[in-house]
């Protein structure tokens, strides 16, 4: 009986489990159009898609996904049918995969044989068996069968928009669904309007921006900008379109979206600034607007010819924002064509600039004709402001060879009257036909017979301008052979380095053009010097160079050109450039010659140079006198030291080791007692010889004597120690008396006093020293160069020369000698 109820309770719950899913199975399909509807509103509402959307239409969205819902659940529901007790039993059959029906024989009955008794036994069997086949019964998994509904797989697509939504929307989810059903219909009040502007003036002028803060005082200052500059503004919320105001024009505002909207103006007048929203002013600021002033230039000094026929060139220009460039132009009366010349600038975009530069215009077919010279400075806007004019003749090289004046002469000549080509063809024939004139130099015939043949058969004007050069090169390379290619080279070297300052440029490239310059330098000095020597064996006389004229020679001016690569290396670059522009104009005023004699120039070389063959006989006795000390002569244990830090005792000089022949050998008469004593007679009769030229002699000297004969009493008495003291003074009065000596001589002879040397000079006066510093800076090649860091050269040249009095301290230790040794070459 128990069985049986089981049993019923195990059908009844599988019957409703398979009416439940057949429900599902026929429910799902008709509902799948409104899932739909509503997963893509989850889907937007997470999306955040309903916020960018006005009310309005964030309601008409509402209403139109609810009549898309009520659509779907209309056509989904309209012919739904519940399902049976048969449907359920029948689903369960199958599913179940049992033969003969078990459910429908439980409602069957005998149909005949009720009275037989082995039929009855025989379906009570049968029931009994079906009865133990429903305990196999399954309901199984309902099925969506979406596929006939759905061919497309649109369903995919709205999983994946709801993944995507719900990744963004994060802890918010929730949130953004609610506020998709609360469209906000009625529109928010503006947000106040907030006003960012700024004033960006031209690039060129190198001034900040100007940020503008309101400001509600009457009295404010104006603000003064440049013309040109640019007004970009921005202005969030205050609800409705922006205008800004300059002077008597108005400019509206561009929207970038709802809430926000910018502008860009260019300020070129106007007197007053004013930003407006709605006919409401926001902001406003008096305004003065700066023109850009063109350029003034000048002439710092007016142009020079230099002694090499180089035109010296000096300007000064200014800007109110910035020079780009400055140029000279040249003119003649009648005539269209101009030469211009770039002057180089000695920095960029200076405000104030003032230079000077160096140009050969003999090249030029105008050298040694009147010119018009007109100077013009240029800035970023492309105005120009002019100088002056000014009438002068462009300087013109004098040659020297008969052949190449005559070549010279021509070329004026077609300068002057470019129709008399066919007379200049006729002379420089007859020249070429006589070419013992010309050292029968084939260059120079085969030169002139083409030029003729190019007058005569080329009757164009750029025949003209090729047969000027042709002449011109022929003629420099009668008069001088390479000495006009090295001065060229020299001159492009040196201007390429001062553009390379001027512009800043790398370290590298900065390097590199200062090689070139030295061996330009190098290349333009050793022509001069064979110059000098060419005319000399030709006989031709040389230009007395006066002695009192300042002298310059290859290490001086090597010397120069060091300490400007020193400054640029350091950084110093415009200190470089002031001391290269120092160097060109030595190099400019150059010349070639013979140094006038003076006897007493001559005298004070001799004894200057006497005076170093007895320093370094001194240093030799010195190092002599300190390797016996060391060696144990003259010292014992205990001793003490004297002053300057030297071995021996003051005063106990008799306290000393017994020694033998070899010691009485070396500190006797013929040792070095007697050469610390011819040491000192020489320095005492060239004292007595300088006196006698000079008039004074300088006191060190005295005081270097004293210090010999303390060395020579120490030497006498057996103690090399004792003497190391006074010999180390003795070296260190007489370097100081050197110096003096040589102060003497370049202010007694304006000249660097070394014998044989100063082949080149130049112009000068009597106050400056050979280079054309003030005397009393024999040191700085740069006196009147701003150097920035002064000082710390300054305590270089102090720990210099405490290296050089320590070098001479032979009591110290080998290491720490060794070691000052090491600094001193390197410095």
């Amino acid at each position: 009986m128990r069985t049986g109820n089981s049993l019923e309770r195990l059908l009844g719950q599988r019957l409703f489990l398979a009416r439940l899913a057949i429900l599902w199975e026929g429910l799902w399909p008709r509902l799948w159009p409104s899932v739909a509807v509503v997963g893509a509103f989850v889907a937007l509402s997470l999306l955040d898609f309903w916020a960018y959307l006005p009310g309005w239409l964030h309601a008409l969205g509402l209403i139109g996904f609810a009549i898309l819902l009520g659509i779907a659940l209309w056509r989904g529901l309209r012919d739904l049918v519940l399902p049976g007790q048969n449907a359920a039993r029948r689903r369960l059959e199958l599913n179940s995969d049992v033969a003969h029906r078990p459910l429908t024989v439980l409602d069957d009955e005998l149909a005949t044989g009720l009275r037989d008794p082995a039929a009855q036994a025989l379906w009570k069997l049968h029931q009994k068996r079906m009865r133990e086949a429903l305990k196999a019964l399954r309901v199984g998994l309902p099925r969506a069968g979406l596929a006939p509904y759905d061919p497309r797989g649109l369903r995919a697509v709205l999983g994946i928009a709801l993944f995507v939504g719900v990744m963004a929307a994060g802890t918010d989810g929730l949130n953004r669904i609610a506020a998709a059903f609360t469209p906000n219909v009625v529109p928010p009040p503006a947000a106040p309007p907030v006003l960012d502007a700024w004033i960006n003036p031209p690039a060129y002028t190198g001034l900040p921006p100007v940020f503008l803060t309101r400001t509600d005082s009457p009295t404010a200052p104006p603000l003064s900008i440049p013309t040109g500059s640019k007004l970009l503004a921005r202005l969030h919320g205050g609800g409705g379109p922006a205008t800004v105001t300059l002077g008597p024009d108005e400019h509206a505002f561009d929207p970038i979206d709802p809430a926000n909207q910018q502008i860009e103006v260019e300020i070129t007048g106007g007197d007053r600034l004013s930003f407006a929203q709605e006919n409401r002013e926001l902001a406003a600021w008096p305004l003065t607007v700066v023109p850009d002033l063109p350029p003034t230039v000048d002439h710092a000094q007016l142009p020079q010819e230099t002694v090499r026929k180089s035109l010296r060139l000096s300007f000064t220009a200014a800007d109110d924002y910035g020079l780009t460039d400055v140029t000279a132009s040249f003119t003649r009366d009648g005539q269209t064509e101009t030469l211009e010349i770039d002057l180089p600038l000695p920095g960029l975009h200076l405000r104030e600039a003032t230079n000077a530069t160096y140009r050969d215009l003999t090249p030029h077919p105008w050298a040694g004709l009147p010119v018009t010279l007109v100077l013009r400075a240029r800035d970023d806007l492309g105005q120009i402001g002019e100088s002056e004019p000014i009438d002068l003749v462009l300087p013109e090289r004098t040659f020297t060879h008969p052949v190449a004046r005559a070549l010279i002469e021509q070329r004026k000549q077609l300068t002057l009257d470019p129709t008399q080509r066919t007379i200049v063809a006729r002379a420089l024939d007859a020249i070429s036909k006589l070419p013992k004139d010309f050292n029968d130099d084939a260059t120079a015939y085969l030169a002139m017979r083409s030029a003729r043949s190019r007058l005569l058969h080329d009757q164009s004007d750029e025949a003209i301008e090729e047969v000027q050069q042709m002449l011109w090169e022929t003629a420099l390379r009668l008069e001088d052979g390479m000495l006009s290619i090295a001065e060229r080279n020299l001159r492009e070297a040196q201007q390429a380095l001062m553009d390379a300052l001027a512009r800043n440029a790398s370290d590298e490239e900065i390097e590199r053009l200062m090689d070139e310059l030295q061996a330009a330098m190098e290349e333009f000095l050793q022509a001069l010097a064979e110059q000098a020597q060419r005319q000399a064996e030709r006989g031709q006389p040389m230009e007395e160079i006066d002695p009192n004229a300042q002298q310059l020679d290859s290490e001086s001016l090597q010397e120069m050109l060091d300490r400007a690569r020193e400054l640029s290396r350091s950084g110093a670059r415009d200190a470089a450039r002031d001391m290269l522009s120092q160097l060109q104009n030595m190099l400019e005023n150059l010349k070639a010659g013979r140094m006038a004699q003076n006897p007493g120039q001559q005298q004070g070389e001799q004894m200057l140079n006497e005076l170093g063959d007895l320093m370094r006989q001194q240093q030799d006795l010195l190092d002599r006198t300190f390797r016996e000390s060391q060696n144990g002569r003259g010292m014992r244990p205990g001793q003490q030291m004297p002053r300057n830090g030297q071995p021996g005792q003051p005063g106990q000089r008799g306290n000393m080791p017994q020694r033998g022949q070899e010691g009485q050998d070396m500190f006797g008469p013929n040792g070095m007692t007697a050469q610390q004593e011819s040491l000192r007679r020489q320095l005492g009769d060239l004292m007595r010889r300088l006196g006698e030229g000079m008039g004074d002699i300088p006191r060190p000297l005295g005081r270097a004597e004293r210090s010999m004969r303390e060395a020579r009493e120490s030497l006498e008495m057996g103690e090399p120690g004792g003497a190391v003291g006074p010999q180390s003074d003795a070296m260190d009065q007489m370097r100081q008396g050197a110096e003096s000596m040589m102060q003497e001589m370049m202010q007694r002879f304006g000249q660097s006093g070394q014998e044989g040397e100063a082949p080149f000079g130049r112009a000068g006066g009597e106050d400056e020293d050979p280079l054309g510093r003030p005397l009393g800076a024999q040191w700085d090649y740069g006196d009147s160069v701003d150097v920035p860091d002064k000082m710390d050269l300054q305590r270089a040249r102090e720990i210099l020369e405490e290296l050089y009095r320590r070098s001479g301290q032979r009591n110290r230790t080998q290491d720490e000698l060794d070691y000052i040794d090491r600094l001193l070459k390197r410095f």
